[in-house]
């Protein structure tokens, strides 16, 4: 019986990790994501863009130092991608570290209120 128990239980923490893993998307959409990588996360081409702002090169063709170094458009939106899967990443993990934390505190309480009953059971008893 703890065997179906305990999958019934890792079912559940599933199911609770999905719904809070796609709230967070939203909130990390919102308010964790920088509005600029948002924005050029579908550049693609293979034209020349600015790596610090991703403007084009034809734009502007007289930027030095580093401002000046270029990328193509595929490789900035690569980059846009990989710090928004980061930043979703930072807040995935805050979200399900906390609710790890209120799980296991939750079940520390139950499982000391079951020893106090079973001790208070046998010394009724």
């Amino acid at each position: 019986m703890t065997d179906r128990i305990r999958a019934i239980e890792g079912l559940a923490l599933a199911a609770a990790l999905t719904a809070v893993f796609d709230g967070v998307h939203n909130f990390g959409d919102q308010f964790v994501q920088n509005s600029h990588d948002a924005s050029t996360k579908g550049m693609h081409g293979s034209h020349l863009v600015y790596k610090n702002d991703g403007s084009a090169v034809e734009e502007n063709p007289w930027r030095h130092g580093p401002e000046g170094r270029t990328c193509t458009a595929s490789a900035y939106g690569r980059r846009s991608v990989s710090r928004h899967v980061a930043s979703l990443g930072v807040a995935r993990s805050g979200s399900s570290g906390s609710m790890m934390i209120a799980q296991f505190s939750d079940m520390r309480r139950w499982a000391v209120g079951a020893r106090q009953v079973s001790r208070t059971e046998v010394v009724a008893a």
